[in-house]
């Protein structure tokens, strides 16, 4: 607040009001001296901007900010704001000025400011003065702004009505009759009267008090009197505040609003909530400015006004509370929820009733629901659980109430499974599901077992209950801890009697083996090949029969102990014989294996023609080994048959959901399950579903769902929240340790690719017959059926891949070089005289049969090895590569030495030609890069540049994403069309 003046001196600025002869009352600025009482003398001088910084007295913001609105409406200035031609005010005013430019722009300009200034005033406290027409100052009496209003006045008595108007400020009610009055402002209302200014509501017209000017009162006569009830009296009565009456009444009803929520479409056919107000029987729209109703009852010349008042305040504060609680203004009188929940806007209105049903006391808020033909549910809706621990699963007791109504939640299954919000109740009113009810409950629902008051969730899918239901979570979470952290499971004794020092990761993945099995859950020991799975393996089954032997010697065959993550189990008092299935070249191997590890270990090969195809007599023995294609010709006799552990090595061969074999080994009887591959996803994440189906049979679901639900949003569309979920859904059932985990424990491996410039000749073959090949397949496979046009296009990348490695490969009568053959040759002259082994892989005989011919004519040692050599010639081929320091070679088609094979002699492998799926190189690889290896391995894989394999290699390279993301194996997809058209290209 401002002081009334600031001295300086004897001077001193003050504000008084003036009239001037054409523009009527005006504001202005005078400099003035004081006398030494501080009255005003006779001394003073007009402010303006031009003259301000000339003053006597200390000028600051407030002042100049007043001085520059009143040169606004000084006489030059009006001039130039108003006049097309004068040059000076008296010319405007003899030539231009007239009373209607005056009253309807000149004046209402000038007011505007005046307001302004009036304002100002108000705000800071400032006194203003009148100034006389002889120069002087009306100074006996300061001016005081003040706040007014108008009251209205009726009396109603024999001779008829009179109407009057009085003003009423702080102090007084001021009869307007006689009264000296001057009018600043028309709109808004300011008026100069009793030595006051006065001010009055923005809405008020100054119209109104122009009759009371001449006169005290007007008089309405009897004939009438009741029209004037019903338009002047009537609208004074519903808007006026201030209202005086006699001889009539006035009845004002104060109710308490009740808000109205209604589901509704507004005009861009948005589900919103619209709010009303309810005043016992009448209704207000939210956004209506009215504020009260007003009925006018008239009977033998009595009037009687019914008004039922509106109290804004009160409604602010329910708006305030709606808010609060999460809705969002649309508009004044619509509301919609938060729709960063992604559902539709009218389910998200209705769970948003549904959750706030409690809050919303009924005295003071009421719930429309019906929209159109349905009258959706708007009260409270719970959801309890209780659960009980079993062996391998829980139960869960889920019971869903929707107001009066109770259900089992088992019985919403199908509506979430499938995305449906409504569910109809017995009372005919729409429920709409919640939607964190899909995100949360949608997993679990998918392999809940069972119906009625209860359902079942297998305990593999813990991962998934323990998110829907807390109370899992708190009791299980330290136990869970340890499927998914390998380094939290319990350190095992390892079993007396086997003949191996494992290595820590080895010795990790064996109590990693016994923890799953104990707690019942199939699992993958996933391990980069080399690692050392075998030897895990053996491990884990010679402490399966040691404690059957420690069982049986017990005293007390009846003791419980806590072998489960969640309950406690009986001791077994036997254990049946293990199943390990593996591909047929591995047999001996595992022989080998458990011989050398595990000689206690009592097991029994069944293969081979002689196999006894009617009994197998599982207490004779510890393990029983046997193949996949035996499985699949014995299957009702192994079937028949309940094996402890069920074991798959090189388990990818399971990997075809509609195989027979994958079929026969699914519906094998094993206690516990175990799959051993370094690459359970070769070519899709279908070969994932059939091997953890095989070891936890709920844990996917049917293929179906699986391709829905997985493989077409990831493989097709790279969904990365699918990603995760199934990464998340797989994590504690598979262990997977690469050789950089280990590195310390194994010799170092160098990869390299070596590309190989085509001669002339040989690239002129490649290019003449590829354009051969592509018009062949242009011309002839649009008659081809889907099998003969897939068979005509392997046919020719085959022929490509041939032409790549050697043109003789597919056409005798060629004369010329080779250079990938020159290349590699020469490399292998260059290492055997440096006393090195190495292995040569190719997926073509034929390929290897021409190295074949170069060796022999060279008088180089080597061994060959191809599908069509025996079982019974690999070990010794192996072992004369091993040990026999002449032989530095080993040819090996890709197909028959993928798997088993251990030939560490080598330190050199050469892969000839690449492949579609890089896992069968990597296989190639690792025969050599594997545990008992104690030199460097190099690794070449040899391009031809410009060519089919050129483009398979860059393949190679941008199919890497499947295994990587879920095992960190290292598969290919099969091609698109487009990536298939681009090879001949």
């Amino acid at each position: 607040m401002l002081d009334k003046f600031e001295y300086k001196n004897t001077y001193s600025l003050v504000y008084a009001i003036t009239q001037h002869p054409d523009l009527g009352l005006l504001i202005e600025a005078f400099e003035v001296k004081l006398n030494e009482d501080k009255s005003f003398s006779l001394t003073f001088k007009k402010v303006n901007n031009k003259n301000i910084n000339e003053s006597k007295y200390e000028i600051n913001a407030f002042d100049r900010e007043i001085i520059s609105l009143i040169d606004e409406y000084q006489e030059l200035i009006i001039v130039k704001k108003f006049s097309k031609k004068s040059k000076g005010y008296r010319e405007f005013r003899s030539k231009e000025f007239n009373y209607d430019i005056f009253k309807s722009q000149i004046r209402p300009y000038i007011e505007r400011r005046l307001v302004k200034i009036f304002s100002s005033f108000v705000k800071n406290s400032i006194t203003i003065y009148f100034k006389g027409e002889k120069k002087d100052f009306i100074k006996d009496k300061e001016i005081k702004i003040e706040k007014a209003e108008v009251v209205f006045n009726f009396i109603k008595n024999k001779e008829g009505l009179r109407y009057f108007l009085s003003i009423k400020n702080q102090k007084e009610e001021i009869n307007l009759f006689e009264k000296k009055k001057f009018i600043f402002s028309n709109m808004p209302v300011w008026v100069f009267i009793n030595n006051q200014i006065l001010t009055f509501d923005k809405n008020f017209d100054s119209k109104k008090l122009t009759p009371f000017y001449e006169k005290d009162y007007l008089s309405i006569p009897q004939s009438a009197e009741e029209e004037y009830f019903k338009k002047f009296v009537f609208k004074t009565v519903k808007y006026q505040k201030n209202i005086r009456v006699e001889g009539f009444e006035i009845i004002n009803y104060d109710f308490e609003p009740k808000a109205i929520l209604k589901i509704e479409e507004d005009w861009q056919n948005e589900s919103v909530l619209t709010l009303k107000f309810r005043y016992e029987k009448l209704v207000f729209d939210a956004n209506s400015k009215d504020g009260n109703f007003l009925k006018l009852e008239s009977k033998n010349n009595n009037y009687i006004f019914h008004k039922t008042n509106r109290d804004f305040s009160k409604e602010k504060k329910q708006i305030k509370y709606l808010m609060d609680l999460g809705l969002k203004k649309k508009s004044d009188a619509t509301f919609i929820t938060d729709q960063s929940k992604n559902q539709k806007t009218l389910y998200g209105i209705v769970n948003w009733l549904n959750d706030n049903e409690k809050k919303l006391p009924n005295k003071a808020f009421e719930i429309q629901g019906k929209v159109g033909t349905k009258n959706y549910f708007t009260e409270k809706i719970d959801l309890t659980f209780k659960l009980k621990d079993k062996i391998d699963w829980f139960d869960v007791y889920a019971i869903v109430r929707f107001g009066k109504y109770e259900f089992p939640f088992i019985k919403l299954k199908k509506y979430i499974l499938m995305g449906k919000r409504e569910f109809a109740l017995p009372d005919g009113t729409v429920a709409v599901i919640p939607y964190e009810w899909f995100s949360k409950y949608q997993d679990v629902l998918i392999y809940a077992r069972g119906g009625g008051t209860n359902f079942k969730i297998q305990k593999s899918h813990y991962e998934l209950t323990q998110n829907a239901f807390p109370e899992i979570k708190e009791k299980f979470e330290k136990d869970y801890k340890k499927l998914t952290k390998i380094e939290s499971i319990d350190s095992q004794l390892l079993p007396t009697n086997i003949n191996v020092e494992l290595r820590p990761y080895q010795k990790k993945g064996f109590d990693w083996m016994y923890f799953m099995g104990e707690n019942n859950f199939g699992c993958c020991l996933a391990d980069d090949m080399g690692l050392g799975k075998t030897v895990q393996t053996l491990t884990l089954l010679q402490q399966r029969k040691n404690e059957v032997i420690k069982s049986e010697n017990s005293n007390d065959k009846n003791e419980k102990v806590q072998l489960n993550l969640f309950t406690y189990k009986e001791k077994s008092e036997e254990t049946n014989a293990s199943l390990i299935i593996v591909p047929t070249s591995l047999i001996f191997n595992w022989v080998n294996e458990m011989k050398k590890f595990t000689p206690n270990l009592r097991y029994l090969v069944h293969s081979g023609m002689k196999r006894n195809k009617t009994n197998i007599s599982l207490k004779n023995y510890d393990v029983i080994i046997t193949s996949y294609g035996i499985v699949r010709n014995d299957f009702r006799l192994l079937q028949s048959a309940e094996f402890d552990y069920i074991v798959l090595d090189e388990s990818q061969f399971i990997k075809n959901p509609n195989s027979k074999i994958f079929r026969a080994v699914r519906n094998l009887n094993g206690k516990q399950k175990l799959v051993l591959t370094g690459t359970p996803i070769e070519n899709s994440l279908s070969d994932l579903w059939s091997q953890m189906t095989f070891l936890n049979p709920e844990l996917f679901g049917g293929f179906k769902y699986f391709k829905d639900e997985y493989i077409i949003p990831i493989e097709q569309f790279g969904d990365e929240k699918k990603q995760e979920k199934l990464k998340k859904l797989i994590r504690p059932f598979v262990l997977r340790r690469v050789k950089s985990e280990v590195a310390k424990d194994l010799p170092s491996l160098t990869e390299n690719t070596r590309f190989c410039e085509m001669t002339e000749e040989q690239s002129s073959f490649y290019e003449s017959k590829k354009s051969e090949i592509r018009n062949l397949l242009l011309k002839e496979i649009g008659n081809f059926t889907y099998e003969k046009k897939t068979f005509a296009v392997l046919k020719g990348l085959m022929q490509l891949r041939m032409l790549a490695n050697h043109p003789i490969m597919i056409d005798e009568k060629y004369a010329h070089d080779s250079s990938k053959f020159n290349e590699v040759t020469e490399q292998i002259e260059n290492l055997i005289s440096s006393g090195h082994k190495i292995l040569l892989f190719s997926s073509f005989v034929r390929h290897l049969n021409i190295f074949k011919k170069h060796f022999e004519k060279n008088k180089l040692k080597y061994e060959m090895l191809t599908g069509k050599v025996p079982q019974t010639k690999r070990q010794k081929m192996v072992e004369n590569f091993q040990n026999n320091e002449d032989t530095k070679l080993f040819l090996i088609s890709l197909k028959a030495g993928g798997f088993g094979l251990n030939l560490t002699a080598a330190d050199y492998v050469f892969v000839l030609d690449p492949w579609w799926n890089p896992a069968a190189e990597i296989q190639a690889i690792n025969r050599a890069h594997r545990i008992g290896q104690d030199k460097k391995v190099f690794s070449y894989k040899f391009i031809t540049k410009d060519s089919i394999e050129e483009k398979i290699l860059n393949l190679q390279e941008k199919k890497k994403f499947l295994a990587d993301e879920f095992i960190n194996n290292n598969p290919l997809k099969t091609l698109s069309e487009n990536e298939i058209e681009n090879l001949f290209n």
